[in-house]
This record gives C-alpha cells, sequence and structure tokens, in this order.
C-alpha cells in the first residue's frame, strides 16, 4: 500500500504566530478548499522570484479554510526588493499574496502582516 503525504494542518494564526521576527516571509493563500499542492506551487512559482531570494518554502492546509498555504522564508536583506516586484504582478482570485516582516526603515517600523494582492 502506498502512502500519500499531505501537508501539515495548521489555522493562518498559528502559522502567524510560528513565523520568527526576526525575518521576512511571503505567504501564498488559496481558500478553496478543492486548491490541490500541484496548482498553488505552480502559482507560487509563476511569480517574479530571482534566484536565491526564497531561503526555505514550507506547505500547509489551513484548518479554518481548508485551503492551502505556501509560506516561504525570504533571504535576509532581500525583502524590499522582493514586495516591490510582487505588488507589480498581483495574484488573481481565489490566491491571496500576503508579506509579514518590518514595514518601515530600522527598528522604528512595526511588525505586522500585510496582504499585497
Amino acid at each position: 500500500m502506498e502512502t500519500v503525504w499531505a501537508p501539515p494542518v495548521k489555522s493562518f494564526a498559528e502559522i502567524r504566530r510560528s513565523l520568527n521576527p526576526c525575518c521576512s516571509y511571503m505567504i501564498l493563500a488559496n481558500e478553496s478548499k478543492a486548491a490541490s499542492e500541484a496548482d498553488i506551487r505552480l502559482a507560487f512559482d509563476t511569480l517574479p522570484w530571482r534566484s536565491g531570494e526564497v531561503a526555505e518554502k514550507h506547505l500547509y492546509r489551513d484548518a479554518d479554510t481548508g485551503g492551502l498555504l505556501l509560506v516561504a522564508k525570504l533571504a535576509p536583506r532581500k525583502s524590499d526588493s522582493i514586495k516591490e516586484r510582487m505588488l507589480a504582478k498581483p495574484t488573481s482570485p481565489p490566491l491571496t499574496l500576503y508579506y509579514y516582516g518590518r514595514h518601515g526603515r530600522g527598528e522604528s517600523g512595526s511588525f505586522d502582516l500585510e496582504q499585497i494582492s
């Protein structure tokens, strides 16, 4: 019998609490219960990434919506340029792209989640 891998199930709030506040992240969400792993990975890969910008990525099934969440930890010191490029290429429903990281310059900037498309 073949074992089928399924992404871990977590709520968006649980995932957000587990993110390191010293890092920046892009989160691609597909709230459709029919969302497939292949679909969200393809959508992620079509975003305007450059080599070395994603340090790691993880896929989760959203405990609240049943959709999929792809969480990408961004490489240090590249988040501002990545965010600008992502704003220039909006996603379309049912996909939503979020940025989690420091907003504003320096230590005085706030750290929060922002929907960018």
